[in-house]
């Protein structure tokens, strides 16, 4: 069992699978988004994927609503080049 904050990624080539994890009480985020298609990144900060030249967040204004009334956002955008974060203790 993990312990404590975490944001990873575990790669299984013989399956072709990545796993993306965090911790189950979010200190550490996880951003994802599809820097061209099929092509996916992630980091714990979203200055991770900003710096790939070129790529630009879309804003979802479903995600942006959820998040003023939540307090955070309960899906990820399905705009194609999107950022997302996951949720706490999601993987």
């Amino acid at each position: 069992m993990l312990r404590g904050m975490f944001a990873i990624a575990i790669v299984d080539q013989d399956r072709r699978r990545l796993v993306l994890a965090r911790d189950r009480i979010g200190k550490k985020p996880l951003y994802l988004g599809e820097l061209s298609p099929g092509v996916l990144g992630f980091g714990s900060e979203l200055k991770t994927l900003l710096a790939v030249p070129g790529w630009q967040p879309r804003i979802s204004m479903d995600a942006v609503q959820d998040f003023f009334s939540l307090g955070t956002s309960r899906r990820p955008t399905p705009s194609s080049r999107a950022s997302a974060s996951c949720r706490p203790a999601t993987g």
